[in-house]
């Protein structure tokens, strides 16, 4: 994960994150938007430790990999000082030492608007989210409908003229929404 300040768009971690200090699937702090971005990797970290981003704004973000965080605030999005809107987490959020934990986020400056998390016998404190069983959850996050919306902001950045790179389409593969490749 990275420090950045600003917007992030449409990026994803499939992979395990480990740290000593802060582990994040996407970002590690932002001073900008994270919007669109997911992770399904497992994220341990002994102190702080989020799905996507451990501060910022994000929206319509997702989370299914593990969550593992110890002595500082731990959560299945961000960690604390986050401003979350439409983003869902279905991994487990699990704070091995005394730092806060939450579903979504930890309580600490965060404020969360239609957020969910999926229902389970072990759940950390959802702070302000919703809990859903997996059929309320399939149903709240239509993964075509997210894939489109990923496209739709795809051809919006490639519409612009000031554009650094060119960025490449979404397809749905065994359920996940994954990068469209020249094999395809």
């Amino acid at each position: 994960a990275a420090i950045a300040n600003k917007n992030t768009l449409n990026c994803f971690n499939f992979g395990n994150i480990e740290a000593k200090s802060i582990a994040s699937g996407v970002i590690a702090s932002n001073t900008g938007n994270v919007k669109v971005c997911y992770n399904i990797g497992n994220i341990t970290s002994s102190s702080l430790a989020s799905g996507i981003a451990i501060s910022g704004t994000l929206n319509k973000c997702y989370n299914t990999g593990n969550v593992i965080g110890g002595s500082s605030p731990t959560g299945g999005i961000g960690a604390y000082n986050v401003n979350l809107q439409e983003c869902y987490n279905t991994g487990n959020v699990i704070s091995t030492g005394e730092g806060l934990s939450g579903e979504i986020a930890s309580q600490i400056g965060s404020t969360i608007q239609n957020c969910y998390y999926l229902e389970k016998t072990n759940n950390a404190p959802a702070n302000g989210a919703t809990a859903k069983s997996k059929a309320e959850m399939d149903q709240i996050m239509d993964m075509q409908k997210f894939v489109d919306l990923l496209n739709q902001k795809v051809d919006e950045y490639n519409s612009q003229d000031t554009k650094e790179v060119e960025l490449v389409k979404w397809k749905l593969k065994d359920g996940k929404p994954v990068f469209i490749t020249e094999k395809d």
